[in-house]
């Protein structure tokens, strides 16, 4: 995934696939695991924890369980929102600073048909 903004953003994109019930675990708070119906939600929180963290330059460091995936104000000092979409079986999230409405362009490319 390529993001170019004049702003901090951070973005993340996984597989969507099975996943043990200990790694969302370990990965979710309580609360989101409680509101978890479908693989597809643990990707979601899980991409967009993985943006916030690209974001702020922190990585997983804060601890994942405490990483948002909500809009939030003041997560390490930032007000920051995070778009999430799906294509083609991958979980896409970008996360940046501010909740102002921002213009995003997604375009489903092949490696090889951006290197022609």
């Amino acid at each position: 995934m390529i993001a170019i903004s004049d702003r901090e953003i951070g973005v993340d994109i996984e597989k969507i696939r099975t996943m043990k019930n200990k790694v969302i675990k370990y990965a979710l708070s309580e609360k989101e695991f409680e509101s978890m119906e479908t693989i597809d939600d643990f990707f979601k929180m899980w991409t967009i924890k993985e943006s916030v963290g690209k974001c702020l330059g922190i990585g997983l460091t804060k601890g994942i369980k405490k990483i948002p995936t909500e809009p939030t104000k003041h997560f390490m000092g930032k007000d920051l929102t995070s778009l999430y979409t799906t294509i083609e079986g991958y979980a896409l999230a970008l996360t940046y600073v501010g909740f102002d409405e921002v213009e995003v362009k997604v375009f489903n490319e092949t490696v090889n048909t951006l290197l022609s």
